[in-house]
């Protein structure tokens, strides 16, 4: 793992835990295969009950049912595999402000921070430009 300069020292710290953790993974065999086997299985779970009648009825023994779909597994695993796969819109947008502050859009309508994120992303192009020495001026 190559030492980041950009990176503080909190960062480099946590870096390296999650590195460790992530080798002792692999050498579990928990791999990326493994996991989406995993995933497939249980994107398709189900179960088969098992009864044992008691009483009057024309079957005698243990009578079993037909494979059940396992719906709660099923749409975890859906789920699970969505986010992997990246597939749902961001739950939280954080965007800086002129001081680099984060500025949570998340409580808004979709027009509010349409509006709000237009607005950052001009402030942010006009600071981008001061930066270069452009003035801020019209683009060439």
């Amino acid at each position: 793992m190559e030492d980041d300069p950009e990176l503080n020292p909190g960062q480099k710290a946590a870096r390296k835990i999650i590195s460790g953790f992530h080798d002792a993974i692999l050498r579990e065999g928990i791999t990326e295969n493994y996991l989406a086997r995993k995933l497939k299985y249980e994107l398709n779970a189900q179960e088969i009950k098992v009864f044992n009648p008691k009483g009057n009825t024309k079957k005698k023994g243990i009578i079993y049912s037909k494979p059940l779909k396992l719906w709660a597994i099923r749409q975890k695993a859906r789920e699970d595999a969505q986010k992997l796969l990246d597939l749902y819109p961001a739950e939280k947008h954080v965007f800086p402000d002129k001081d680099g502050n984060p500025q949570d859009v998340s409580g808004l309508t979709n027009l509010e921070a349409a509006t709000r994120l237009f607005h950052l992303i001009s402030e942010a192009t006009k600071r981008k430009k001061e930066e270069n020495g452009d003035g801020g001026g019209k683009d060439k």
